[in-house]
C-alpha cells in the first residue's frame, strides 16, 4: 500500500508540471537522426511506429522457420520439381536463420531506428508476404 501512495504522489506531481509545447499540442518536431532533416511526427504515431517495429520484429522471430515451405515452394517454380527439395530446404534453413535473427534484433532495438526509418529491411516484412521477383 505505501508503494500505491508513492505512485500517486509521483502521479499528482507530473500532472502540475505544465506542457512545454503548449501552443502546438499536435505535433512536435523529432530529429530521429543527425544526417536527415527534421520531420514534424506526432508523439502517438512515434509509439506507433515503435510498437509496430517490436511486433514485426517479434512476430519474425517466433515464425522464422515458416521460410522452410515458403522456400521450397518458390524453389519449386524457379527451378523446377527436382531441384526443390534440396535447394528450398536448404535455403529455407538458412532464411529461417535470417529471419529470426533479424526479428530478435528488430525487437530488441524498436525504440531506435535504423538509419533513420522504423521499416523492415527484409523483404517481405512478414514470412507470409507476397513473393517480389
Amino acid at each position: 500500500m505505501r508503494h500505491l501512495g508513492y505512485f500517486l504522489v509521483i502521479f499528482a506531481c507530473l500532472q502540475l508540471i505544465p506542457m512545454t509545447n503548449a501552443e502546438n499540442k499536435t505535433s512536435e518536431s523529432v530529429k530521429i537522426n543527425s544526417d536527415l532533416p527534421e520531420v514534424p511526427v506526432r508523439a502517438e504515431s512515434l509509439v506507433s511506429m515503435i510498437g509496430r517495429k517490436f511486433a514485426r520484429g517479434l512476430t519474425n522471430a517466433v515464425t522464422g522457420s515458416g521460410e522452410i515451405p515458403r522456400q521450397m515452394i518458390i524453389s519449386y517454380t524457379d527451378d523446377g520439381p527436382a531441384l526443390f527439395i534440396p535447394v528450398g530446404f536448404f535455403t529455407g534453413v538458412f532464411m529461417t536463420v535470417v529471419r529470426t535473427t533479424y526479428g530478435a534484433v528488430e525487437a530488441a532495438t524498436c525504440p531506435a531506428p535504423i538509419r533513420g526509418s522504423y521499416e523492415s529491411y527484409l523483404v517481405p516484412a512478414y514470412v507470409w508476404g507476397p513473393v517480389n521477383r
